[in-house]
């Protein structure tokens, strides 16, 4: 982690208090949570830049993210853009106040012809996204509001051009459609975010990559793959496979049928799931709490395991053999086995029941 110089982006006079403004720069790539945590000695330098006691403040944090051969710049969520302030506060023997933003929204539609489409990439930076499931529909159909925060009125206006959403289609066997938001490398002290809510018909396969922002998936009828940063994620209706991977937030998912795997460094993850056949649900979080459920009827292999938590197996209704039990873990076979159903969590609890 790079910890900048404040500079001065109004003096004291001018309009009031002097401003000033810190950038910090994170590696996104070389474990940037580590990194943060174990170098907050640099933010101290804030000391030598930063005016003292009773003096207002402007902090922006922002971060640039190397993903898939492209980079991205973006803010921070909001619970570490607050840790680091704090940060700042103790560290740097200032009074930090955050200056009242500037906002520029702007509403968007487009839409493409879904004829012959197969799947569905959604590429987002900041902002919820959902995903509507219609069988009526003939198009993908895309709305939304874009949402710039700015250091002045007049930027925040101005970028809102900067802010460029798209939805292509590639003429590809099959055609795949993709939905991406982009804005520019150079964006100091500037925040862009965007809602997205797309419609789509049955039998596409979504694939969705978010940094910030929660993610909601309703009905779909073939394969769902979710990659986030930070927020929560709910898939409901589900009829097809679903994976997910959140690195902070919460997941839920209902499934009607497929492989369901979750994968959550901090959060909550809550799978009901009817898998059939050698269908697996595959749960496992480092902290946080799991609750799978399945109707009694499904046959599968079931392994719960947790370290910190407990772990916790409800089993009425199954017919179960092999059974082993410990404080850390349950194991056994329900109704002469099948698919696997694995509960792993390293800190929080780990329970099963039926539906």
């Amino acid at each position: 982690m790079i910890v900048d110089g404040g500079d001065r982006v109004q003096s004291a006079g001018e309009s009031g208090p002097a401003v000033w403004r810190l950038e910090v720069r994170v590696d996104w790539t070389q474990g940037w949570r580590e990194r943060l945590r174990e170098r907050r000695h640099d933010v101290a330098n804030l000391r030598r830049t930063l005016p003292g006691s009773g003096a207002r403040s402007e902090v922006g944090i922002q971060a640039t993210k190397v993903t898939k051969g492209h980079t991205m710049r973006r803010m921070l969520k909001r619970s570490e853009t607050m840790a680091a302030i704090l940060v700042v506060a103790v560290l740097g023997g200032c009074q930090i106040t955050l200056i009242a933003p500037n906002v520029a929204e702007e509403a968007y539609t487009m839409s493409v012809s879904a004829d012959e489409v197969s799947s569905l990439a959604i590429a987002w930076m900041s902002g919820n996204v959902e995903v509507i499931v219609d069988a009526s529909a003939t198009k993908i159909t895309a709305t939304g509001k874009k949402k710039v925060i700015s250091t002045s009125e007049s930027r925040a206006e101005a970028s809102l051009d900067d802010l460029d959403i798209t939805m292509t289609v590639a003429e590809s066997e099959p055609k795949r459609a993709y939905i991406d938001f982009t804005v520019p490398a150079s964006s100091v002290a500037t925040i862009f975010s965007a809602s997205l809510k797309v419609t789509i018909p049955e039998g596409i396969t979504v694939v969705i990559e978010n940094d910030n922002g929660d993610v909601t998936v309703n009905g779909n009828t073939a394969p769902t793959q979710v990659e986030l940063d930070n927020g929560d994620v709910e898939v409901s209706d589900q009829d097809g496979d679903v994976e997910i991977v959140v690195d902070n937030g919460d997941v839920q998912v209902v499934s009607e049928g497929g492989d369901v795997r979750v994968t959550v460094d901090v959060g909550d993850a809550t799978v009901n799931a009817r898998p059939t056949g050698l269908e697996d649900v595959v749960v496992k979080v480092d902290i946080g709490n799991i609750m799978i459920a399945v109707p009694a009827s499904t046959e599968a292999s079931l392994s719960l395991q947790g370290a910190i938590g407990a772990v916790t197996a409800s089993l009425e209704g199954f017919t179960v053999t092999d059974l082993t039990t410990s404080l850390a873990a349950i194991s056994g076979t329900l109704n002469g086995g099948g698919g696997d159903i694995v509960g792993e969590s390293k800190v929080g609890s780990v329970g099963f029941e039926g539906l």
